[in-house]
């Protein structure tokens, strides 16, 4: 009897003690934010969201494709953030203002550039992640386009799986329900 008694008391310390280092060790971390214009925002209910400044286009670079068609691409670099995983398995958003008053787009998007009494030409915007940066392209559809001076983007970036419950019912073309959802500042 004395026997089972010091094996339960030994098992008991144990347990007690593999329990301990278990809750020790669940704390939460704050993701490394390289980028200097990245931040996070670790939220109830959701993964950490890494999310950038608003970011003002200094210059556009102006490109021909082969049938001499002109294009536009800006390049966001240095996101840490934007690994591998996160292409597999995040959730990228873009968005695109003209000025700090004026609406903000989800791309891909297709906004009016030039009307006229016969054609409506639209500028055709969109996004391309890769490794570490997002290209941003504008594909007007036509030449004589110019690419609009003190155009911002921003980026969002949520790892894994969007979340269920309250974020999962947001409408992410909407850039107010997204800023609320996950309490960003502008």
């Amino acid at each position: 009897m004395r026997k089972i008694i010091s094996s339960s008391l030994s098992l008991l310390v144990v347990g007690a003690m593999l329990l301990a280092n278990c809750k020790g060790s669940q704390s939460e971390v704050e993701p490394q934010n390289t980028t200097p214009n990245a931040r996070s925002q670790n939220a109830t209910e959701s993964a950490n969201v890494i999310y950038s400044n608003w970011i003002t286009v200094p210059a556009w670079a102006a490109l021909t494709n082969s049938a001499n068609y002109i294009y536009y691409r800006y390049t966001v670099s240095g996101i840490t953030q934007l690994d591998q995983n996160m292409l597999n398995q995040g959730t990228i958003l873009m968005y695109a203002r003209f000025d700090a008053n004026s609406g903000v787009n989800q791309m891909p998007f297709k906004r009016p550039w030039n009307r006229t009494p016969t054609s409506l030409i639209y500028d055709n915007w969109s996004y391309e992640a890769r490794p570490n940066q997002i290209t941003v392209t504008i594909d007007p559809e036509t030449n004589g386009y110019v690419a609009p001076v003190g155009a911002q983007v921003r980026y969002i970036l949520t790892p894994g799986v969007m979340p269920a419950g309250r974020k999962g019912n947001i409408d992410y073309s909407n850039y107010e329900e997204v800023k609320e959802a996950f309490n960003l500042p502008d």
